[in-house]
């Protein structure tokens, strides 16, 4: 007993039906067209075809179903599959309905098929119809007609598969299914076009860069056979990607990555990524370094370092100078200085890398740590990392024993590794704005120290051990300050201090307190061999910068 196809639901459960000999043939047909005709739900119509391909063959009902859906249906992935069937299945009456879905189809998604189909059909109308088909949708991109593969190849594989990114194509002229609009939006933003979840940067109507911003993980390895069609790309972003694909060799054009991985996750680059040979910029997340890779080391040593060899760098400095240029993104200047924003090094006359400079380091992305090629030039007499989000001044620090200035003025330095006490040949110390509370006893044991200035902090006391650091010649110092050490007098230095009005009188009473004990601080004068008069300047300097 068969049973009311109306039941029926599921075109795969209606095969099934079909099968076990429980529905004929032609209440299955009967089955399959209720829900091709009637269905709202383009997935269900899109199933019922596949399984009336599967029953019906040369059919002419079959095609008759076919070549309406080609017409009149509204979603493309239905009218897209029935064209691959009647392709398929119906050859002799091929050619009619491909010329009228080349004068008719506006979808991207079916349109790439449509060109696959008719790629190799050696009928002129067909052959004009499909070069102005190209032409026409070449235009509306702003591209060659040889880039427009990638355009269809990136929506039939990313786009159709999340239908909520209809939003970013209304920016091209496009709707929430791929259909070309009326009077489409300027499309040109930032000097980049919106494409779904991708951005193409076009020069002399060549696709020459692509982004991807997807929301959620992306595979690259489903984008490479469209990249590969742009002969002209130099330039690939992908953002949110959990791996990256051998495949990725491939691009040999390539002169410029920025990959950034699913939730900040180390990337590991495939060996092959050397085959990259015309690489100049490099950028990957910061975890990538945290150890730097073979492949990653290896590809900066072949495309990176020679950059910095050809400015007379030394070979193992220039492959530090290499790695941070992959950390920032973009080339370190030599003997540069330009504000407020820029990064620069200098060298001596061996090539080794003596001073770097890192002024707010790149505006997008701030540090919030010293990036750790830094502690491998062992050579570096001058380090100015200023106006970032740096909160640690790591134990690697200890490794820069030659360092004679450190400047970390405006970063929000939380803690001071111990190991900076390794740091002999110290004298410049710049912790303005650092977010430390309490003196940092560690700095007593620089002893070569002339410059100390931990003014902008929160620090409110000085330790009497300030005394031991007989070489500082000045001293800046936050405005909260409460109390002096008592024997800072002994030192012959020069303060900096802004000081706020109603805080005048009480650094003048703390000044006259201490001068009631200048007589106990004659022994004190004797011992770090300071005469009379030099120690009586050094309170005249002093008193004169407070007011």
């Amino acid at each position: 007993m068969s049973k009311d196809p109306d039941y029926l639901i599921s075109p795969e459960l209606i095969h099934s039906e079909f099968e076990n000999g429980t529905l004929s043939k032609s209440e299955t047909f009967n089955a399959f067209e209720i829900i091709i005709e009637t269905s709202s739900e383009a997935s269900l119509r899109h199933q019922a075809i596949e399984m009336l391909a599967k029953i019906s063959f040369d059919d002419e009902r079959a095609f008759k179903i076919l070549e309406s859906c080609v017409i009149s249906d509204e979603h493309q992935m239905v009218r897209e599959k029935s064209l691959i069937l009647i392709y398929k299945l119906f050859q002799s009456k091929t050619f009619s309905i491909i010329k009228w879905a080349l004068k008719h189809e506006q979808s991207l998604s079916v349109l790439k098929t449509l060109l696959e189909l008719s790629e190799n059909i050696e009928d002129p109308q067909i052959h004009s119809l499909r070069n102005q088909k190209i032409e026409h949708f070449s235009e509306t991109f702003g591209i060659i007609p040889q880039d427009l593969s990638f355009i269809l190849g990136f929506y039939n594989s990313i786009i159709n598969e999340n239908p909520r990114n209809g939003d970013y194509l209304r920016k091209l002229g496009y709707d929430y299914d791929g259909e070309l609009l009326d009077g489409p939006e300027d499309h040109y933003l930032f000097n980049k076009h919106f494409l779904g979840r991708c951005f193409y940067v076009v020069e002399d109507d060549r696709i020459i860069g692509v982004e991807f911003i997807e929301r959620d993980e992306l595979k690259l390895e489903k984008l490479i056979p469209s990249l590969k069609k742009l002969s002209n790309l130099k330039y690939l972003s992908v953002w949110n990607l959990k791996s990256i694909p051998e495949s990725i060799s491939s691009l040999r054009s390539l002169r410029g990555i920025n990959f950034r991985s699913l939730d900040y996750k180390r990337l590991e680059l495939p060996a092959n990524i050397t085959d990259l040979t015309n690489l100049k910029v490099i950028i990957l997340d910061k975890a990538c370094f945290n150890p730097v890779s073979k492949p990653l080391l290896q590809l900066i040593k072949q495309n990176i370092a020679p950059r910095y060899l050809v400015e007379g760098v030394h070979p193992e400095d220039a492959v530090n100078l290499g790695l941070l240029d992959v950390y920032f993104g973009r080339k370190l200047e030599k003997n540069y200085y330009k504000l407020p924003y820029d990064i620069y090094y200098e060298i001596n006359g061996a090539g080794h890398v003596v001073k770097i400079v890192i002024l707010k380091g790149i505006e997008q992305f701030p540090l919030s740590f010293i990036p750790s090629p830094i502690f491998s030039l062992v050579y570096l007499e001058e380090l100015i990392i200023s106006n970032n989000f740096i909160v640690d001044i790591p134990s690697e620090i200890k490794n820069l024993t030659r360092l004679r200035k450190l400047d970390l003025s405006y970063n929000p330095i939380r803690h001071i590794s111990h190991s900076i006490r390794s740091l002999k040949n110290l004298e410049w110390l710049d912790l303005y704005g650092m977010e430390v509370k309490r003196f940092p006893k560690v700095l007593m044991e620089l002893s070569s120290l002339k410059y100390l200035d931990i003014s902008g902090t929160k620090i409110k006391r000085i330790p009497d051990s300030i005394t031991n650091l007989k070489n500082l010649e000045y001293l800046g110092l936050p405005n909260n300050m409460e109390e002096f050490p008592q024997y800072i007098s002994a030192l012959n230095l020069i303060f900096r201090q802004k000081i706020e009005e109603d805080r005048r009188k009480k650094i003048k009473q703390q000044i006259k307190k201490n001068n009631k004990k200048r007589k106990k601080e004659k022994k004190r004068q004797k011992k770090f061999k300071i005469s009379q008069s030099e120690w009586e300047k050094g309170w005249e300097n002093w008193g004169k910068n407070t007011k």
